[in-house]
This record gives C-alpha cells, sequence and structure tokens, in this order.
C-alpha cells in the first residue's frame, strides 16, 4: 500500500475538515453566515496553474515593456495591464469552477473575487465537502477569506 499523501489529497483533508468545522458550528449560533435553513456561506479556491499565471504575468511584461520605454504607455499603465492579464487567468479558473459546482452539485455561486481567487458558495456542509471530489474545486476556505485577502 501507498503511504505517500498526495498534495491534491492533503488540500481535500484539510478543506474537509474546515468544512466539518463548518457544519458543526452551524447548530450552535455562533456562525453568521449560516441560514435558518441550515446553510451556509463558505468561500471556494478553484486549482490555480501558478506556472500559467507567472508565463501571463511575464509575457504582460514583454508587451508593455517596449511601450514604456517608448513613452507611450506609463508605469501605472503598465502595472495595470499586467495585473489584467494575471486577472484574465483567474477568471478562466473561477468561471469553470462555477459552471462545475453549478452543473455537479446543489452549491450556487453567489460571488467571485480576480484579486483573491476565490468564489463565494452557498450551500449546505453535505454539498460543500461533496464539492471537493470536483477537479475545480482546491480548498475550502471560511467565508472571511473572500473578503480578508
Amino acid at each position: 500500500m501507498d503511504d505517500t499523501l498526495s498534495r491534491r489529497r492533503l488540500v481535500q483533508v484539510g478543506a474537509s475538515g474546515t468544512a466539518l468545522t463548518l457544519a458543526g458550528c452551524q447548530f450552535q449560533g455562533a456562525d453568521d453566515s449560516v441560514t435558518a435553513d441550515g446553510e451556509t456561506t463558505v468561500a471556494v479556491s478553484p486549482p490555480i496553474d501558478q506556472q500559467e499565471l507567472l508565463a501571463a504575468r511575464q509575457q504582460a511584461q514583454q508587451t508593455v515593456q517596449p511601450e514604456v520605454e517608448s513613452g507611450n504607455m506609463t508605469e501605472e499603465e503598465a502595472q495595470n495591464a499586467v495585473v489584467a492579464a494575471q486577472e484574465e487567468v483567474v477568471t478562466g479558473y473561477l468561471d469553470d469552477l462555477q459552471t462545475s459546482l453549478e452543473a455537479e452539485t446543489d452549491l450556487s455561486v453567489t460571488d467571485t473575487s480576480t484579486q483573491t481567487g476565490l468564489a463565494l458558495v452557498d450551500g449546505d456542509a453535505a454539498s460543500l465537502i461533496g464539492a471537493l471530489d470536483l477537479e475545480t474545486v482546491a480548498a475550502i476556505l471560511p467565508e472571511s477569506s473572500f473578503s480578508s485577502a
């Protein structure tokens, strides 16, 4: 038997613990994000490929550098263009996450943030834990992660 723990499995186990913690707290009345029907709101992270993100950043930097050097673009405009290129990559992952969650679970995505790379998701604890089986879900985090990152 192989005793090694893959990175994905480790994230799933950690996220399961978080989801179970949220599920356990929903009946204690301590969590404002839990509704009367037992649903809760959490932040969900897609598995964003850091190499792809870095490549997008580098490509954007190579594109804007000559423009800045020639005076056709300010440093601020160049910085905004690099951020926009990275946000475009993150948007693709968030779109895939939303499509997957809404097609394969009873969960609903209420908001997304390209800055944090997270989606705000509503649903019951069992559905949230089941979402960890989806390839588009890397982690489940507390709702506060959505606005604090």
